[in-house]
């Protein structure tokens, strides 16, 4: 870990562990921060997506959610806010009634890939699935932004557009998010026109599951 990225931790940990905004005690007021060795745990250091802030995200105790305490970059940085950022997964697939997955699979070259054939057995029960599915995830998930990690999936399915689009001709394709919003952080979103026009040269959907979690913010 470089020294300025230590620099930004130590000052970002400071503001959890003797809070001087109001809006971090609103949050540390209802959320426990998740501690590793002794110390706020931090999952996540950007210094990049900003040439005036650094972000600092912190894990909080038994949610899929994060507490985002903002840093200036400065010689002598200081704390200009804090928030939240929703847990994302965000993962191709693709589902069909009449394909295998080993004929589903066989369109595109990326790897590697997940699934089931329909009529494969689902559980101990017995069950059978009534239908084929593959998955594809070459992004992390966790405590980054929605629009980054569709930037990412699409990048990687682009090495392979014809593929995804003769997919998309024998199947139900499409780029899935699974979205974990604090109830009391800011429920919009948007998608970047590119984003839309990327998809739908691909020939696939966006589909978009939120679950609302977490305890609101006392006045």
């Amino acid at each position: 870990m470089t020294e300025n990225v230590q620099k930004y931790i130590d000052i970002a940990r400071e503001e959890i562990l003797n809070p001087k905004l109001d809006i971090t005690k609103q949050y540390l007021g209802v959320n426990k921060i998740a501690l590793e060795n002794g110390f706020p745990q931090v999952v996540r250091a950007d210094l990049d997506s900003s040439e005036k802030y650094v972000y600092i995200y912190f894990a909080i105790e038994n949610e899929n959610y994060f507490l985002v305490i903002t840093i200036t970059k400065a010689k002598e940085s200081n704390v200009y806010f804090a928030n939240t950022q929703n847990w994302h997964r965000v993962y191709f697939t693709a589902t069909s009634e009449k394909f295998s997955y080993k004929e589903l699979s066989k369109q595109v070259s990326f790897k590697p890939i997940t699934g089931w054939s329909k009529n494969d057995t689902r559980n101990q029960e017995g069950t059978k699935y009534s239908f084929s599915r593959i998955s594809y995830q070459p992004t992390p998930q966790g405590p980054y932004s929605l629009q980054e990690l569709l930037e990412t999936i699409l990048e990687e399915l682009e090495k392979d557009t014809e593929g995804v689009i003769e997919l998309s001709k024998i199947s139900k394709a499409y780029v899935s998010v699974h979205q974990y919003q604090y109830v009391s952080g800011n429920a919009g979103f948007s998608l970047d026109i590119n984003i839309i026009r990327r998809l739908e040269k691909l020939n696939i959907s966006l589909e978009i599951d939120t679950y609302i979690v977490g305890r609101e913010l006392e006045d």
